[in-house]
């Protein structure tokens, strides 16, 4: 079964989610 460009679009988001929840610090915002 083939991914559609939407199901990737919601992995590729939730692992940036994931980056920017373990590097808050990155983007300036408070943990």
């Amino acid at each position: 079964m083939q991914a559609t460009p939407l199901e990737e679009g919601k992995e590729v988001a939730e692992r940036v989610r994931t980056e920017i929840e373990q590097t808050p610090y990155l983007y300036g915002s408070s943990p």
